[in-house]
């Protein structure tokens, strides 16, 4: 009876932790028509979502957007008018023990939203929250005996 000997080079996943940290992000968009209508807002309403998050020494680096909905009158106050944007956004977390290429995960929120006019320019701004998650990738050797008859 021979035996053989399979040995494979797995990597294994393990929760190296979660860190919460706040964003803000901020758009601008030109009006169009007169610098001298009144504008009034009168919804805003924004959600974020993740691009990618990168792991790097004792941080992770996340990258996302911020897409704004904004429902305001201009002039007209029986017209309403709709604005839709997005901003992009970059914003690193501390995260102490995280290595270069470790997996790394973000789930975003609005936590608050904002519309300001000011000079025919309408500003949003965004609270973003991000809930950051590193996954070590430890690379472990499993084996196995095979018994073969003859």
């Amino acid at each position: 009876m021979d035996m053989q000997l399979i040995r494979e080079s797995i990597r294994l996943e393990q929760p190296l932790g979660t860190v919460k940290s706040t964003a803000v992000v901020e758009g601008e968009v030109t009006l169009p028509g007169g610098l001298r209508e009144e504008v009034h807002v009168l919804c805003v309403e924004a959600m974020a979502v993740a691009d990618g998050a990168e792991a790097l020494q004792d941080r992770v680096n996340v990258t996302g957007r911020v897409i704004f909905h904004v429902l305001y009158t201009q002039g007209d106050p029986t017209k309403v008018n709709s604005l839709e944007t997005a901003a992009d956004f970059t914003h690193l977390c501390s995260m102490p023990g995280v290595q270069p290429r470790m997996a790394a995960t973000a789930r975003l929120q609005v936590s608050r939203v904002e519309a300001k006019v000011s000079g025919g320019r309408m500003t949003m701004r965004a609270e973003v929250q991000a809930e950051v998650s590193v996954l070590s990738l430890t690379p472990v050797e499993a084996g196995m005996e095979m018994g073969m008859k003859c």
